[in-house]
């Protein structure tokens, strides 16, 4: 006989217990939960097998099928609540949502009315005309809604518009996002339903038995935000918040979850425990049409629909906002040219050569050539930015090391006329009024900017800077946390200055309030790094009665090393936003790729074919790369 019952009582755990000799089916299946779950499962003798509740309702068929083999048939004790959990997960996987059937949208009318009896507060944020729209039909798949429209159209609003709509008094929303999103989250979650950061909203940002600590001590927290890379390592605890709760799962920035990373896995394997499902993203097109699939497999689990289904189900379901429904003034660019001084040419030419001689040898067929290009090619962008970051690369040999040291020595600051240009620039700007943010790709260049520019306010924000977690309030202004940086950019009148690192701050924060100007530094073949950082000044939002970006002007400042890789790099950007532009005024969202980098992957570094082309043939004189 085999009993089946929580273990000590505690809900979180199955104990699975044999009274008699089950043979080698038994130690198969021991073998089997041990292996499938190595963190959460364990055997106390040789007769038991404890595992996570989790483990024991996605693998019920096979652990059923385990007892058959032994012999046992029915001869199972199963606890009452236990047998209520896997009832209730059965029940999940053959009750599905009927996609089949059409959906009528619903009434802009019934959506304020019920916006209205959830708490919202209307004098704080009234949902636009088009995020009305959107609403409409996102409100009328409860399962699971889609919003792909672009970046800056207020996607984290009609989040908070859908959970309102659809919640009771004792619904929760997981959101799992990037952790520059956590900002965005709390203020518009605290704007449009007054729930507070740190007691209402809290960040799961700890290890595991601190993130269950900050639950078990705010049981009447609603919304709980997470990373895609927390969520992984707190599944148990993710699962208990998704089956206690009339629960809502969100995931901002969903294109994270397009391949079968384990993370991707973790987050589509407890969806189905969601009474209501939400995806975002700006992007959701990337280099493969097939993934789309991990985000449809996350709004409807278990369908297993061919993909041309699956694509035309999405069409479907999803709204979006084009870039042309914001009404934005179109933004002002400028390319300014920076010459190289003799010595700078001469390391530059050094550099380029060096990598050009390594990548004769490589394979792009290859992930690890490819990544090896990449490498390469940023080495080369670090010559033509500022040659002091050369010091610090492990892939520069020594003497040319010892030459960037003489330049320093011949030249002074003149060795570094991007970082010149940049900081005077800066001090224009902010001698006529302006807040000026500024970009470049690599932590050195940002940490030399901010020292150079400490007078005007400067901080900066790079991959380190550290968040605040769990249930702390509101960041000071003073605080050398992100949301500290972010306030006082935005509201102390003597910080006028904000340098960022793309990667580290290009998603989820809205600065176009305050800062018209955008300067460039360096930029990569990464073009949706890129296109995320530009919009976090050129977006939609209102203040004070006044939309900004449709009433004043956005201005952009690209420096470009001249005679340089800079030159491809702004060939490759200009293509690829072509493209994407293309994408973001489609209405049909075919979902064809359209050329632009995976930020995972083989193809980390932003290049696509024509990249690796040119590159090959262009910068590193190797006409048969590819």
């Amino acid at each position: 006989m085999i009993s089946i019952k929580y273990h000590n009582g505690d809900r979180r755990r199955i104990l699975i217990q044999i009274h008699d000799d089950g043979g080698p089916f038994w130690r198969r299946l021991r073998h089997t939960l041990l292996n499938r779950n190595p963190e959460g499962t364990f055997s106390e003798n040789e007769s038991d097998i404890v595992v996570p509740r989790l483990s024991f309702v996605s693998m019920y068929q096979e652990i059923f099928h385990a007892i058959r083999q032994m012999g046992f048939g029915d001869a199972v004790d199963i606890q009452a609540e236990v047998e209520e959990d896997l009832e209730r997960f059965i029940n999940l996987k053959n009750n599905r949502f009927d996609l089949s059937q059409p959906v009528p949208e619903i009434s802009h009318d019934e959506i304020l009315a019920r916006l209205i009896s959830s708490g919202w507060d209307m004098g704080s944020i009234t949902p636009t005309e088009f995020q009305m729209r959107n609403l409409s039909r996102m409100c009328s798949f409860p399962e699971g809604a889609a919003s792909f429209s672009v970046p800056g159209a207020g996607k984290t609003v009609e989040g908070c518009a859908f959970f309102a709509y659809h919640r009771n008094p004792n619904s929760k929303m997981i959101v799992t996002l990037p952790r520059v999103g956590y900002i965005a989250w709390e203020e518009d979650l605290e704007k449009c339903l007054g729930l507070v950061p740190g007691s209402d909203v809290i960040r799961i940002d700890g290890r595991v038995e601190e993130n269950e600590h900050i639950i078990d001590q705010n049981p009447e927290a609603t919304v709980f935000l997470i990373t895609y890379e927390r969520f992984k390592r707190n599944l148990e605890l993710m699962y208990e918040l998704l089956d206690q709760n009339d629960c809502f799962l969100v995931l901002d920035e969903s294109h994270r979850i397009k391949n079968d990373s384990q993370r991707s896995e973790a987050i589509r394997s407890l969806s189905i425990f969601a009474k209501h499902r939400l995806i975002l993203s700006g992007t959701p097109t990337p280099n493969e049409t097939e993934d789309i699939e991990r985000q449809f497999d996350f709004l409807y689990p278990g369908f297993n629909w061919p993909l041309n289904r699956i694509v035309d189900e999405m069409a479907r379901i999803q709204v979006r906002t084009k870039k042309s429904d914001l009404g934005l003034l179109e933004p002002r660019e400028f390319r300014q040219d920076v010459g190289m001084n003799p010595l700078q040419e001469e390391l530059y030419n050094l550099i380029r050569d060096h990598e050009a001689r390594r990548m004769h040898t490589i394979d792009l067929s290859d992930r690890n050539s490819l990544a090896n290009l990449g490498r390469a090619v940023m080495t080369v962008i670090q010559a033509a930015s500022n040659p002091m970051l050369l010091l610090k690369n492990p892939r520069v040999p020594l003497d040319i090391k010892e030459r960037i040291l003489d330049l320093v020595e011949e030249e002074g600051s003149e060795a570094f006329p991007k970082i010149e240009w940049t900081c005077k620039k800066a001090r224009e700007l902010v001698n006529s009024g302006e807040k000026v943010l500024i970009w470049s790709s690599f932590v050195e260049n940002v940490k030399l900017i901010d020292s150079k520019l400490k007078d005007l306010g400067s901080r900066y924000i790079i991959g380190s800077t550290p968040s605040i977690s769990g249930t702390e309030g509101d960041s000071d202004i003073d605080a050398d946390n992100r949301e500290g940086i972010i306030k006082a950019f935005r509201n102390d009148p003597n910080r006028r200055v904000l340098v960022a690192n793309p990667a580290a701050a290009g998603e989820s924060i809205s600065l176009h309030h305050v800062c018209r100007h955008a300067i460039y530094v360096d930029r990569t073949y990464n073009a949706g790094n890129f296109v995320q950082s530009r919009d976090r000044i050129h977006r939609f939002g209102e203040k004070d009665g006044v939309i900004t970006c449709r009433e004043k002007d956005t201005f952009y400042y690209y420096l470009t090393t001249k005679r340089t890789i800079d030159e491809r790099v702004n060939s490759s950007l200009s293509r690829k936003i072509t493209n994407m532009a293309r994408l973001l005024e489609d209405d049909s969202l075919t979902f064809e790729p359209i050329g632009i980098p995976s930020p995972q992957g083989a193809r980390d570094f932003g290049l696509d074919e024509d990249d690796c082309s040119t590159l090959m043939g262009d910068i590193f004189g190797v006409d048969d790369g590819i």
